[in-house]
């Protein structure tokens, strides 16, 4: 990753993946997983693995382990706005059409649990500033080596909160990222329709 993140899983915080001790009874404590971008750790569990001699609590799905409030930082925040700016610069700088926004992905992980969910909210957003919503593509060829391809990233923190493998509870926290190059492709499976009214639920909580 760019040297400006770190990413630790710290069981002691006060939010959903709190967690004391895991599945072995190892007492779980704050792991530093990635400092100034580098890889330094891994969740871990009494299973041996090469380098490391020991768990460090993270067996909380059986004995396989688990994060819980994974929390993904950086040194250099971008406010939003100065964010989209820059986005709509580097589309100038290379005569694009257009950029791409995404503003929300999909809970669920791509088949198999493997990649990137599917982005739900997806704008072009153009050199005047002008957006446009559009539906029926997901992202291809991400992986970790997408990850150096990271510009930016905002003075903002997302949470995700979710139950893993029905036995842990995770919380993740993270800033939005300007990302230099990722690719979308149209979906060929039948979309769903988009509801004609809003749901009665949203209208109820905006009361």
């Amino acid at each position: 990753m760019p040297e400006m993140f770190n990413v630790i899983d710290d069981p002691t915080l006060p939010l959903f993946g709190y967690t004391e001790v895991d599945n072995e009874g190892v007492p779980s404590r704050p792991v530093s997983l990635v400092e100034k971008g580098v890889l330094k750790d891994f969740l871990r569990t009494r299973l041996p693995m090469q380098g490391f001699t020991e768990s460090n609590g993270r067996a909380l799905l059986g004995n396989s382990p688990a994060p819980t409030n994974l929390i993904v930082s950086t040194t250099e925040k971008t406010p939003i706005a100065d964010m989209r700016k820059n986005l709509i610069d580097l589309c100038r700088q290379r005569n694009m059409p257009y950029a791409i926004i995404v503003r929300k992905l999909d809970f669920q992980p791509a088949a198999g649990g493997v990649g990137v969910s599917a982005p739900l909210y997806v704008y072009r957003v153009y050199p005047d500033g002008h957006e446009e919503m559009i539906r029926g593509v997901r992202l291809r060829n991400v992986d970790a080596r997408s990850l150096k391809d990271i510009l930016l990233a905002g003075d903002d923190s997302a949470e995700l909160d979710y139950e893993e493998g029905g036995s842990a509870n995770v919380t993740v926290l993270a800033p939005s990222v300007l990302v230099d190059d990722l690719e979308l492709e149209k979906v060929t499976d039948t979309l769903p329709k988009l509801p004609v009214a809003p749901s009665p639920l949203i209208a109820q909580i905006r009361r």
